[in-house]
């Protein structure tokens, strides 16, 4: 219950504190499936929107602040990206079980990370969503960030752009139609895209799909986890 008044208290003063947007009264809610909202919103006050507890502790032993313990400890996502290599006998799967969402102006960022911390920087992946009104626009960026650092042999350093997919159709379902600074975002994704690799333009096909949660935050609080403190509590 602690918890509960903690999370109720702050979304009070978060929303206190934003500003009307013009397309409010137009916006168009788009709801999840019953299945996803039952799992990531249960319905009923006194037990809606649990809380991994052995994470958020775990946080607060590692110096983290009780919001960032408690936005991270929040967040749930089972979105997994497959991709189809050319010979069609093998495919990857990656998980982007890292999920973060933050309001700048009018529109929402969705941002979800594979944040493998042990695999290489190249086996790394975000999908970047953002999201105004009823309109979204979908990225999927590789080598885990958008820039790299490439050092030459000599000694000279070039930084250069992560390779991207380019994406052919983007499917978002939310259970709002509209979000402010501390909402609870539920959703569902489903993205189809391609990479294209090396000189030859080899093809790799790909599709990314799941369900996630999470609590719209503000722009320049950064809540991310730097080190492993626990598995993810989804199977």
């Amino acid at each position: 219950m602690k918890y509960t008044f903690q999370y109720i208290l702050f979304i009070f003063i978060m929303a206190s504190c934003a500003s009307e947007r013009p397309w409010k009264a137009h916006a168009k809610k788009v709801n999840v499936t019953s299945m996803v909202n039952t799992f990531f919103a249960p319905v009923g006050f006194e037990n809606s929107y649990p809380l991994d507890s052995s994470l958020y502790h775990k946080m607060l032993d590692n110096g983290s602040s009780e919001y960032c313990a408690m936005v991270n400890a929040f967040t749930m996502s089972d979105v997994k990206l497959e991709r189809h290599l050319p010979n069609r006998c093998h495919s990857q799967n990656f998980y982007f079980e890292n999920c973060s969402v933050f309001l700048v102006g009018d529109t929402i960022n969705i941002v979800f990370k594979t944040q493998n911390l042990r695999r290489s920087i190249a086996s790394n992946k975000i999908m970047k969503v953002k999201l105004l009104e009823n309109a979204h626009h979908t990225e999927i960026i590789h080598w885990g960030s958008e820039k790299q650092e490439i050092i030459h042999q000599d000694g000279s350093v070039v930084i250069q752009n992560s390779p991207e997919s380019k994406v052919l159709k983007s499917s978002l379902k939310l259970n709002q139609g509209y979000y402010e600074l501390g909402d609870t975002i539920v959703g569902e994704i489903k993205v189809v895209s391609v990479q294209y690799k090396g000189k030859r333009r080899i093809k790799v096909k790909e599709e990314a799909s799941g369900k996630f949660r999470a609590i719209v935050g503000g722009f320049d609080i950064d809540c991310e986890i730097s080190e492993s403190l626990a598995t993810s509590w989804l199977k």
